[in-house]
C-alpha cells in the first residue's frame, strides 16, 4: 500500500529517497583508492564534483550525478570500470540517471541519461514509444538550494527541462547519488 510505501521511505545524506524504489550500495574505500578516485580535498579529484554538489559539511559530501559517461569516467580505475557489466557478448549493464518525460500528448516513458553535451544539455535515451529507442537532447532541470547553499539539500525544477524541438518535457529525475564520508566510506544510491 501506499502508506507502506511512505513508512520505507527514509534520509540519504539529508535527501528523502524512496527505499521501495531505489538500490543503495555501500563501498569502504581504503586510503590509497579514496584519494585515486577523489583526491585530497579539493585538487587533483578526479570526482571533482563541479555542478554536481548537493550537501557538503566537514563529515560527508553529496553529489548528484547525472549521466552513465560520468558515472562511468568517475568510477573506472585502470581500463576496470566498477559499474560496467558484460552480461555476454552483446549486453552490458550500467548506471544512468533515470528521468520521467512526456510527449505533448501527455504519454509518459521513462528514459536515461547518456552524457551531459559540453553546452550543459542531457543525451537521454528514450525507452519504447512508436520510433523504438531512441536519443533526444534536453535541458537539465535547474537545481535549487534550500536555506545556505550546501547546508541543506533542495530541489529540482523542471519549468525549462525541455527537449531541443520542445515535444517532449521531463518530469521527474532520479540522479545516482554519492554520498561520501571524511572517512573513507562511500554510498551509492540508484534508481531501478
Amino acid at each position: 500500500t501506499s502508506q507502506q510505501k511512505k513508512k520505507r521511505a527514509d534520509y540519504f545524506g539529508g535527501e528523502r529517497i524512496p527505499f521501495w524504489d531505489t538500490t543503495i550500495k555501500t563501498i569502504d574505500f581504503d586510503y590509497l583508492t579514496k584519494r585515486i578516485i577523489f583526491g585530497e580535498g579539493s585538487r587533483g579529484a578526479k570526482l571533482d564534483f563541479v555542478g554536481e554538489v548537493r550537501k557538503h559539511s566537514n563529515k560527508l559530501t553529496l553529489a548528484h550525478i547525472a549521466s552513465n559517461k560520468r558515472i562511468k569516467s568517475v568510477l573506472t580505475v585502470n581500463d576496470e570500470c566498477a559499474v560496467l557489466h558484460r552480461v555476454n557478448r552483446e549486453q552490458c549493464v550500467t548506471l544512468a540517471g533515470k528521468v520521467s518525460v512526456v510527449d505533448m500528448n501527455n504519454r509518459s516513458t521513462v528514459g536515461y541519461i547518456i552524457e551531459t553535451t559540453e553546452k550543459g544539455k542531457w543525451n537521454v535515451q528514450i525507452e519504447g514509444g512508436d520510433d523504438g529507442d531512441k536519443v533526444i537532447e534536453f535541458n537539465p532541470p535547474t537545481y535549487i538550494f534550500h536555506n545556505e547553499k550546501y547546508v541543506n539539500p533542495g530541489h529540482y525544477e523542471f519549468d525549462d527541462a525541455y527537449s531541443g524541438d520542445k515535444k517532449y518535457r521531463i518530469e521527474q529525475y532520479w540522479p545516482i547519488q554519492i554520498l561520501l564520508y571524511r572517512d573513507g566510506q562511500c554510498k551509492f544510491a540508484f534508481n531501478r
